[in-house]
């Protein structure tokens, strides 16, 4: 209907969320139902849809304006998909919350990832243009920046030369795109954001649905980098008896730079801003290593990481969420190395 119709539907959005859900479950707190009442949603169930209802409040004018949104929950995905017209700031205010609970977070998309994404749409259009985008840098970023490095810079740009335009600032002053608009001659407009929003503009609705689906696969790969690291208890029979042993399956941050002493104490307090609290901290100079045990306050969950200069071990304590630890490998990528990669224990 959507598809067939985009035109009903002016500055629609689709908002992705993973999420550790399989159904909607009922009232009960720890249920994907559940959240959304906590967070002041009435949930309407239309069919294999729900209807989310909420309120946002004017913070100038104390105006309460009604807010909908349709949600749908992919079972075997686990992939919660929201479609409003909802503006920015109310989807702030709303839903957007709703990632700092157990088992959901928004579909972060690593800026190596949106890096594809650009570079398909470019590619497979070559008479695309980028339109509008936005970049920022922060000063403890590795990356690059030929004019002034140190500083704390953000670039809304709009102009028919976006493309070379977003090429160059990256080049002279080091920043990354956080959302961008994309014209597609005959085809499609569209925004792509990197916290997992698609804004329709114009068009063929159903060629951003292709891209975004684009995008949810290369962070389902990361998701799945993620859920393989885990710690279990195993029975062991010897000759000496029986006992139990832990087993224990990191997983892997690989950088591009190389973190030094101040990078590793930057970093640390990067985490802390982000409410990460970490404890038993060591930091060693020369061959640089790192050591720490993070408690993710948000969250609610505690692993161990461990680091020599060029690649990074995270280990769980318990059985802490993919949530967590893709919440934790974002801030390594926004706040040290947007290059960073992650990736499995072989």
């Amino acid at each position: 209907m959507l598809i067939n119709t985009p035109g009903k539907f002016p500055k629609l959005k689709a908002l992705y969320f993973l999420t550790n859900f399989k159904s909607w479950g009922d009232d009960a707190p720890y249920t994907l139902q559940g959240m959304f009442h906590r967070h002041g949603f009435q949930v309407k169930p239309l069919g294999e849809l729900r209807e989310l209802q909420t309120v946002f409040v004017n913070p100038v004018t104390d105006e309460k304006i009604p807010v909908n949104y349709f949600a749908h929950l992919d079972e075997e995905k686990q992939l919660l998909t929201c479609f409003t017209q909802a503006t920015s700031e109310q989807i702030q205010d709303t839903i957007a919350p709703l990632s700092g609970e157990i088992g959901i977070y928004h579909l972060w998309i690593s800026p190596i990832a949106f890096d594809q994404i650009k570079s398909m749409i470019l590619g497979e259009h070559p008479y695309a243009r980028i339109k509008r985008f936005h970049a920022d840098r922060h000063p403890a970023v590795g990356f690059p920046a030929k004019l002034r490095p140190e500083v704390n810079r953000s670039f809304t740009y709009r102009g028919e030369d976006g493309k070379e335009t977003l090429e160059e600032l990256r080049y002279h002053y080091g920043v990354l795109p956080r959302y961008i608009d994309f014209s597609i001659p005959g085809l499609a407009d569209f925004r792509a954001n990197n916290r997992g929003i698609f804004h329709y503009l114009a068009g063929q609705l159903d060629c951003m649905f292709g891209y975004a689906e684009r995008a949810v696969n290369l962070v389902i790969q990361v998701r799945e980098i993620l859920e393989h690291s885990k710690l279990e208890v195993i029975p062991l029979t010897t000759e000496r008896g029986s006992r139990r042993v832990p087993y224990i399956v990191p997983w892997w941050i690989n950088f591009k730079r190389t973190m030094d002493v101040r990078d590793g104490e930057l970093l640390l307090e990067q985490l802390e801003d982000r409410k990460f609290s970490a404890y038993d901290t060591v930091v060693t100079e020369g061959s640089v290593h790192l050591d720490a045990t993070v408690l993710d306050e948000q969250k609610k969950s505690i692993f161990m990481i461990s680091s020599d200069g060029r690649h990074m071990g995270v280990t769980p304590r318990y059985q802490t969420g993919f949530d967590s630890f893709l919440r934790f490998y974002e801030s390594v990528a926004e706040y040290f190395d947007p290059d960073a990669t992650c990736v499995a224990t072989l």
